[in-house]
């Protein structure tokens, strides 16, 4: 159960990341033989499926099948390497457009399983392609599904657990009849990743080639700059800058200047 606060109407980033899930796949011991992922007509992608819990936040098959157009043409890349990422509060190694390898199309929205499906196209002549196609055929021949991880913006909108869908298992993730529980609400599909573990793993069902799906996790990735106060910010900046001078000064004084 998160104590996080979403404000209504406010959009946040989501990035589901190549991390071990928090929550284990109810069928751990799921395993699939898959084929070498090469296909002139793309590759089939599990990218996340609808009525799940994500690290405490609820995303509804409704809202994803709203969103799963949005994968159409949408970038491909390694490791959300090509979009960025944060290191720190204040340090962000910048986009790299060299780890992008292909773009997504033909996204479907899977009615009985709540899935969303789409096509990834790898581009032969992307400088880092070799690195995607070893990696997938080094999955392939040690039987385990390439996994793949989304970058999304959402808004997040406040529902009673008891009128989520049946099934949902909110008691498992906390949360009481009567508690309020974020969901997702307006998601605007913005990247996919190739990733060693994906939030939605091959375990849970989501991945490159994929089979049946069982259970879904992700983990969240806020935005660095969010609940900053900048007038601590700023102190510690004049602070910094004063103790900077003092030291400039004493250093003359011992040098006789």
């Amino acid at each position: 159960m998160s104590n996080k606060k979403y404000e209504k109407g406010k959009f946040y980033k989501f990035k589901f990341d190549a991390i071990t899930p928090r929550v284990k796949s109810i069928n751990s011991g799921y395993e699939k033989f898959i084929e070498k992922a090469i296909s002139d007509d793309g590759h089939n992608v599990v990218i996340a499926i609808g009525d799940r819990f994500m690290r405490d936040v609820f995303i509804s098959k409704k809202e994803l099948k709203l969103a799963h157009k949005g994968f159409n043409n949408t970038l491909h890349d390694l490791n959300h390497m090509g979009s960025g990422y944060q290191i720190s509060m204040f340090e962000s190694m910048p986009p790299d457009i060299s780890y992008f390898v292909g773009w997504q199309d033909n996204a479907l929205y899977d009615e009985k399983t709540g899935e969303v499906r789409a096509q990834v196209h790898i581009e032969k002549a992307a400088p880092r392609y070799k690195d995607w196609e070893n990696y997938v055929n080094i999955s392939s021949k040690i039987g385990r599904t390439p996994n793949v991880s989304m970058y999304v913006f959402a808004q997040v909108e406040y529902i009673q657990a008891r009128d989520l869908p049946k099934g949902s298992g909110y008691s498992h993730n906390g949360y009481k009849a009567d508690d309020l529980v974020p969901c997702f609400k307006d998601i605007q599909p913005f990247m996919v990743s190739t990733v060693t573990m994906g939030a939605c793993n091959d375990m849970d069902g989501c991945g490159i080639e994929n089979g049946k799906s069982t259970t879904d996790t992700i983990e969240e990735i806020n935005d660095p700059y969010e609940n900053v106060d900048m007038k601590e910010v700023e102190k510690q900046t004049k602070e910094s800058k004063q103790k900077i001078e003092f030291y400039k000064n004493r250093i003359k004084d011992i040098n006789g200047e």
